[in-house]
């Protein structure tokens, strides 16, 4: 697979603890714990543009991986739940302000189809934690006290636009209106 360079553009994702009920106006709709599929959210998915570049290199569904600084990071398709499988690619468009405003990350690539954008959300596994830093996110066994800021995910909620009805804290999707409930380990 080769390995392409691009720019990583953050996006900033706020996790924050439960306080109070559902704003007004949101009706929410909850996964039980044990049948969540994190790979399959009603709603992840924004309608993919056509003839956008970039289907060999980051096509939507693929798992991905990124490396080094964010003015020369490489995007690479990894296998689904693997150790470095942090992201996967939710939309393509040209340019990352054509992102919905709720992905994790934009990784804006100019590859040998031409210019485009991976829009990227966390690839939550019910198994493993995700170990979020600023410009990356991998895979780790929620026990292991040597990975930074461990997320596990625990729910899904649908129709919301907070993090309200998550006990714990969350990653709110206000444009795609799902909530991933999480648990810092």
């Amino acid at each position: 697979m080769a390995i392409k360079r691009g720019v990583l553009l953050i996006a900033v994702m706020i996790t924050a603890s439960a306080c109070g009920g559902p704003h007004a106006g949101d009706t929410t709709t909850t996964s039980t714990p044990a049948a969540v599929d994190f790979s399959h959210i009603p709603g992840q998915y924004p309608p993919q543009a056509t003839n956008v570049p970039g289907e060999s290199v980051a096509p939507v569904g693929a798992c991905v991986s990124f490396d080094g600084p964010s003015n020369n990071a490489t995007l690479r398709i990894v296998e689904c739940g693997s150790p470095t499988n942090g992201y996967t690619v939710i939309q393509r468009v040209y340019t990352p302000d054509q992102c919905a405003p709720d992905v994790a990350q934009k990784f804006y690539m100019n590859a040998d189809e031409g210019q485009f954008t991976a829009c990227l959300d966390y690839a939550w596994k019910s198994a493993d934690c995700l170990s979020i830093g600023k410009v990356t996110a991998i895979r780790a066994k929620c026990e292991d006290t040597t990975m930074p800021n461990r997320e596990k995910p625990l729910k899904v909620i649908l129709n919301t636009t907070t993090n309200a009805d998550c006990p714990t804290g969350g990653f709110p999707h206000p444009v795609r209106k799902f909530t991933v409930c999480t648990e810092t380990q």
